[in-house]
């Protein structure tokens, strides 16, 4: 289950990444800080060409953890990830995880 978390909180290291806090005015005048943009996931390809060994090497890595290794059924997998991504804030993981997880399951 460690391969699992890790792959976790590295996705969500890499969203954060591609979320880049952005500012706005509230009508108070206080500034508010917005992390997510779903738009910031078109920045995935960027992040990968200008980092492609930890790229390659993070695939491979999420690869072995969700289709390889058998011994956890994916959807459980999913909802670790899930549940990894609400403690850890990422709305990018929790977006993503959130679909992975509503969609109709076979028995894995």
């Amino acid at each position: 289950m460690f391969p699992l978390l890790t792959a976790a909180l590295g996705t969500c290291i890499v969203y954060r990444w591609l979320g880049i806090s952005t500012y706005r005015g509230s009508k108070g005048g206080a500034a508010q800080m917005n992390y997510y943009d779903r738009s910031n996931l078109k920045k995935i390809p960027d992040l990968i060409r200008l980092a492609p060994e930890a790229a390659q090497s993070y695939f491979t890595f999420e690869h072995q953890v969700y289709e390889e290794l058998k011994t956890i059924p994916l959807r459980t997998k999913e909802l670790i990830a899930l549940a990894v991504a609400h403690i850890t804030g990422c709305p990018y993981c929790i977006d993503t995880h959130v679909k992975k997880v509503s969609v109709p399951w076979r028995n894995t």
